[in-house]
């Protein structure tokens, strides 16, 4: 059985397989990372990531590959639709909102994948597996809690890489079984009997 380094390899040699969005947006899929950038990025978040996502973006490349519109990089790497890659995105995320005092970012959750429509997959460094969350921001008004709008996906960023590679439906299933869902069902059910009263 194929390594998921070697999986992941052999999947982008097509530029038509390398992303989920590849028929909207040609993928590019940036060159190794060199472990100079990886320890330099480390030292700019002020944390370690995963070991296994050290190893993707220095062996596989430096993002553009991957679910939906692919990876995120480091420096000189994958970006999104903002031109921003993983660390600007981890630091913006963390400032201050003065007007919405509810948005606290997590420490050690980088957003790692653009999912299109401002969402992101989301890895917790906290943790060494790195479990993936998605971040899923467009239900969200101003001050609401921020907790509820990360839907888990994934218990490893290993496991989440396999589901893309067997091609599984993996943002359904998550959504349904979230806390987002509920709350969004109880939002409708008390808004729908105040309308009808």
């Amino acid at each position: 059985m194929h390594s998921l380094i070697e999986s992941l390899k052999a999947r982008i040699t097509n530029l038509e397989l390398a992303t989920d969005g590849a028929h909207a947006i040609k993928p590019v899929i940036y060159p190794p990372a060199s472990e100079i950038l990886v320890n330099h990025s480390e030292k700019l978040l002020g944390f370690a990531l995963p070991p296994l996502l050290r190893q993707i973006l220095m062996e596989v490349g430096n993002g553009g590959f991957g679910p939906e519109y692919g990876l995120l990089g480091l420096a000189g790497g994958a970006t999104d639709d903002t031109g921003r890659n993983m660390i600007d995105l981890y630091r913006l995320f963390l400032e201050p909102h003065p007007e919405d005092l509810a948005f606290q970012w997590p420490v050690k959750l980088v957003p790692i994948c653009h999912l299109g429509c401002a969402m992101y997959a989301c890895v917790d460094c906290s943790i060494i597996s790195g479990p993936i969350l998605w971040w899923e921001p467009n239900p969200r008004e101003k001050n609401d809690p921020i907790d509820v709008f990360f839907i888990p996906v994934a218990e490893s960023l290993e496991d989440w890489f396999w589901m893309w590679l067997r091609n599984e439906d993996w943002m359904t299933p998550a959504y349904e079984r979230s806390a987002l869902k509920q709350w969004l069902d109880d939002w409708h059910s008390t808004h729908d009997l105040s309308t009808n009263s």
